[in-house]
């Protein structure tokens, strides 16, 4: 298990034709995704009756290559689960360094270094958000799959 897990794939097709497939199967009845498709990305999602606060998204970007259209795919959280975890990991390490530095100008003091211990709590603190982060993408395992079938069965040729 990858942060955000990534995969490649060459298909025969146009860019354009990538991205007009996706969009039929985004239409069609019974789509088990919704997405939004711009000029050379598109994001993939679960339904919102579907989604929990774990539920990915897909990104994919195609480009030209000699081979055909390279697809890049990224599973990532959803932007307000990204913004959590990323001011979490920026406040807890901000916390970390500056008791670090301030217990140890205690230490040169004289005194007694009770700051230091924001160094350990931190690392902590870091070690349970990492922790949670891969129990999330756990959780939303079976999404991705979901996610990777749909993109899958529109590129077939």
């Amino acid at each position: 298990m990858r942060v955000r897990p990534r995969f490649k794939k060459i298909v025969s097709m146009t860019v354009q034709e990538v991205f007009s497939r996706i969009q039929s199967q985004l239409e069609g009845e019974g789509a088990r995704c919704t997405g939004t498709i711009l000029s050379k990305f598109a994001i993939l999602r679960i339904p919102p009756k579907d989604q929990h606060f774990w539920s990915p998204e897909l990104t994919i970007e195609a480009e030209e290559s000699e081979n055909g259209t390279l697809i890049r795919g990224l599973f990532g959280p959803k932007p307000p689960v990204w913004t959590f975890f990323a001011s979490l990991y920026f406040l807890v390490t901000f916390i970390g360094v500056a008791g670090g530095f301030y217990g140890l100008i205690q230490l040169n003091l004289g005194m007694d270094p009770v700051a230091l211990w924001a160094v350990p709590v931190s690392l902590i603190l870091l070690s349970g958000a990492y922790a949670t982060a891969f129990t999330g993408q756990k959780l939303s395992f079976e999404q991705m799959e979901l996610m990777r079938a749909f993109l899958e069965q529109s590129l077939q040729e």
